[in-house]
């Protein structure tokens, strides 16, 4: 097991090696940048590769904000999550940011969709636009016809 921080350990920290598995608890999850916790772990445990692990921490999914040790093979196939470091959240912090991040995706799409819409519009509205300057050269070119009658 591990030491945390808080001195708390986890039945997770001892999982060996896991290998492109794609579940809650096993995939390769993005990741956001933690100053105190995130680089390359000098010394620490190796992966498949043979490469010294990095220290990362979630950034999506019912598993943000949890760290790990991951792969630390930056070129080539990632060999996927080594280690867990924090226990899993506990069911209702897992509903919450399921809600979460299903809000965040609803919004997205939404988001998605608005855009595809405003660039419809702006090409109905160009299109409108030639037809009037269209309309506007038509209407000189036979309002000069007519004055010179």
């Amino acid at each position: 097991m591990v030491d945390r921080k808080d001195g708390e350990t986890s039945s997770e920290d001892s999982v060996s090696p896991l290998f492109n598995a794609h579940d809650d608890e096993t995939y390769i999850p993005h990741t956001i940048v933690d100053p105190e916790w995130c680089g390359i772990v000098a010394g620490g445990p190796v992966c498949c590769h043979n490469v010294v692990v990095h220290r990362a921490v979630v950034f999506q999914g019912i598993n943000t904000g949890r760290r790990f040790y991951g792969c630390g093979n930056e070129e080539g196939d990632n060999c996927g999550l080594v280690q867990w470091i924090d226990p899993q959240w506990p069911e209702p912090m897992k509903n919450a940011l399921r809600k979460l991040w299903d809000m965040y995706e609803q919004s997205s799409k939404e988001n998605e969709s608005k855009e595809k819409l405003i660039v419809k519009l702006g090409e109905e509205k160009r299109l409108i636009q030639e037809k009037h300057h269209n309309h506007i050269k038509e209407t000189s070119i036979f309002l000069q016809q007519f004055t010179r009658m």
